[in-house]
Parts: C-alpha cells; structure tokens; sequence
C-alpha cells in the first residue's frame, strides 16, 4: 500500500498542480472577458452616441434643405417681381422718352425770333406751341415731331400760308442742336 501511495502522491500533486493552473487560466480568462465585457458596452455606448449625432445632423441637413427650398421659391418670386417691375419701368421710360423734350432728338418748326415786342412769358405753351428765351431773343416754335420729314412738312405748309421765315430747328436731349448733326445720325 505504501507503494500504491508512493504512487498516488506524485499524480495528485500533479493533479493539483494541473487543476491550479487551470483556475488560474480560468481566472485570467474571466478577467479578460470581463474586460472584452465592458469594452464592448464602451463600445455600444459610443454607437449609440454616434447614432444619435447622426439623427441629430439628419435633422438639421432636412431642416435646412426645407429652408434652402423656401429660400429657392422666395428668391424665384423675387426675380418674377424684379423682371416685372423691370419691364413695368422699362414701358415708363419709354413713355417718359416718347413724350418728354429731355430724351432723344426732336424737331420743331420755328416761325420767329424777337427781340422787342415780346409776347408774355406767362402764357402757356404746349408740345405744340413753344416759347423759349435764348440769347436775348424770344424764339416761338410750333410742332414736336420726332420725325425730320413732318417737320418740314409743317415747314412748308406754312410758308404756303404765308409765314415765309418758317424753319426746322432740332433738339437733341434737350439741348438745341444743329439740324445737320442729328440728320445725319436719323438717317
């Protein structure tokens, strides 16, 4: 028997050994998976932080692409506003243009200049008649064409009439010019 112990001792020391490292293998292995464990949960906390930040940022790219969309839709009506109240300005100018002695080239017909026996400044004048003050003298004008050849027409009915020192004047942006000069640039 003693031999049988002789032999049983040496296998359960080894045995023992065996089963102590193997709960010490066992307790490392615990404590990596414990540690594995909670950097997992590190990990899932950072998804879910980040999930959030990206629903976070999802809502503000949907926000400001509505906003965009607004913005896109007030600046179109904008434009249509500003393209109307061009083209309404445009129609003004060309009134104002077609009508007003400051714009563009005019002829008139002058049938006298005087230096006495003025008539009265405070008579009124239209497109047709027109009294103007210039170099001491007082030059009455009838007619507004834009055209040169009614103008001389007008000229020539009256001479026909009998006012003979009838003549074409021009107006160029409402300055009296030369009737050679703009004749030219009518033609």
């Amino acid at each position: 028997m003693k031999q049988l112990i002789l032999i049983c001792l040496p296998l359960m020391l080894f045995s023992c050994k065996a089963t102590k490292d193997a709960q010490n293998q066992a307790f490392v292995n615990q404590q990596k998976a414990e540690q594995a464990e909670q950097e997992l949960n590190t990990m899932k906390d950072q998804v879910e932080t980040m999930y959030q930040k990206n629903q976070s940022l999802q809502e503000n790219k949907n926000q400001l692409e509505s906003s965009n969309q607004q913005l896109s839709m007030e600046n179109e009506a904008l434009r249509q506003k500003l393209a109307a109240n061009q083209e309404q300005l445009s129609q003004v100018t060309t009134e104002m243009e077609a009508s007003s002695d400051d714009y563009g080239i005019w002829f008139r017909v002058q049938i006298g200049a005087f230096g006495t026996n003025k008539i009265n400044s405070n008579i009124e004048t239209t497109d047709e008649l027109s009294i103007e003050d210039q170099e001491s003298l007082q030059k009455i004008s009838l007619g507004r064409f834009r055209d040169y050849e009614d103008a001389k027409a007008l000229q020539k009915h009256l001479m026909e009439i009998g006012i003979v020192d009838a003549w074409v004047v021009s107006y160029q942006d409402g300055k009296r010019v030369p009737v050679e000069s703009v004749i030219n640039t009518e033609n």
